[in-house]
């Protein structure tokens, strides 16, 4: 079994004990920071990527749609620079 697994594991159980409103922001967080690593990577490839977001972001996380529209918006931003890169890097 993979070493990472067990660790793995824990942290998801983690997640599924915490209240949806917690566990939002987390997806929102985890998001951000999954956007913030593909901006580093660009600019570690020599790169020029700008980051894509909309005023959907800014609305609270409260409502269901709020959420949904928000985590829509980071997706959408992170293909864009996901495809920058790959588009560089198969040119």
């Amino acid at each position: 079994m993979d070493e990472r697994q067990e660790p793995f594991d824990e942290y998801i159980k983690e997640f599924v004990s915490k209240d949806l409103n917690t566990k939002k922001e987390i997806v929102i967080d985890e998001l951000k920071e999954m956007l913030g690593v593909m901006l580093e990577i660009n600019k570690q490839s020599g790169i020029n990527s700008n980051l894509l977001l909309n005023r959907e972001v800014t609305d609270t996380i409260e409502k269901e749609s709020d959420f949904v529209e928000s985590v829509f918006v980071y997706l959408q931003s992170f293909k864009e620079l996901l495809g920058e890169y790959l588009e560089d890097k198969l040119d």
